[in-house]
C-alpha cells in the first residue's frame, strides 16, 4: 500500500495523479481486502482490521488530495 501511495505522491501534477488513481482502482480496492482475508485466515483479527482501515484511509487521503481548492476554482473562473 505504501508503494501505491508513493506512486501517487511522485506524480508531477493533478491530472497524472488522477490518471494513476483511476488506473490502480482495482488494485487499490482489492489489495487491502486480500491481505485482510489472509490475516483472518491466520487468526490475526486485529491486524486485519488495521489493514482495512489503513487501505480506506489511504484511498480517502489520496482522493481528498485530488480536489482543487476553492481558491484555484475561483482563480480559474476569473480568467
Amino acid at each position: 500500500m505504501s508503494l501505491m501511495q508513493s506512486s501517487l505522491v511522485s506524480a508531477p501534477n493533478l491530472q497524472i495523479q488522477h490518471a494513476r488513481l483511476v488506473a490502480m482502482r482495482g488494485l487499490c480496492d482489492k489489495m487491502p481486502l486480500d491481505y485482510a482475508s489472509y490475516q483472518i485466515d491466520m487468526g490475526q483479527f486485529t491486524q486485519a482490521i488495521e489493514t482495512l482501515e489503513q487501505g480506506r484511509a489511504l484511498l480517502w487521503s489520496e482522493m481528498r488530495g485530488l480536489r482543487n481548492s476553492m481558491d484555484q476554482l475561483s482563480d480559474s473562473i476569473h480568467l
